[in-house]
């Protein structure tokens, strides 16, 4: 996700540059994506907003057929989101995967031994048993992210915290969107 993060932003720099013109009156950022990572997200979505207000420019979402989870929390970084009736758009959460093979491991007669500076060094590595430190320790991060993205979607949407956490993190289409208050119009 993050080289697709510099690439949009190479193309964001582009659309508002303007040439000898200087910059436009609105930019549209059409987004078609189920999402990604968050590694770079927060500060690209900043980096869009605050460029665009400083220069007056209006931006706008147009999700062509899907802006969930990370690509929702772009379309977030506009003014307004303008959705086609078949676009969906939502999955305002954050997911994390845990994954332990350590069974299959045994059964194909494979074992890991980790050397380790610190307790929480293995979390999340495949051939280390997944125990209750381990979620616990990634649960916490899971609900930091939620929670700023959230707190973006507040701030863009108007939505309460509440509002947003009872979607619970699920997708919807064009009107309904409209009608919870995610885009702007359909």
């Amino acid at each position: 996700m993050r080289r697709q993060l510099r690439a949009l932003l190479d193309r964001f720099d582009t659309a508002v540059d303007g040439g000898e013109a200087g910059p436009p009156k609105a930019v549209v950022i059409k987004v078609d994506s189920p999402g990604g990572k968050v590694s770079g997200l927060n500060a690209t979505c900043a980096r869009i907003k605050s460029t665009a207000r400083e220069l007056g420019i209006k931006l706008y979402s147009y999700p062509n057929e899907m802006a969930a989870s990370a690509a929702y929390a772009l379309s977030c970084a506009c003014d307004e989101i303008i959705v086609p009736d078949s676009a969906i758009v939502g999955s305002i959460g954050v997911i994390s995967t845990l994954v332990d093979v350590t069974r299959m491991d045994r059964q194909d007669g494979v074992r890991f031994e980790f050397i380790t500076s610190g307790q929480r060094k293995t979390d999340g590595h495949p051939h280390a048993a997944i125990n209750a430190g381990a979620i616990a320790a990634e649960r916490k991060r899971v609900d930091i992210l939620a929670q700023q993205f959230f707190s973006m979607v507040k701030e863009a949407r108007g939505l309460s915290i509440g509002t947003i956490m009872g979607f619970q993190a699920g997708i919807f289409l064009g009107k309904q969107a409209v009608d919870v208050g995610l885009p702007t119009t359909a």
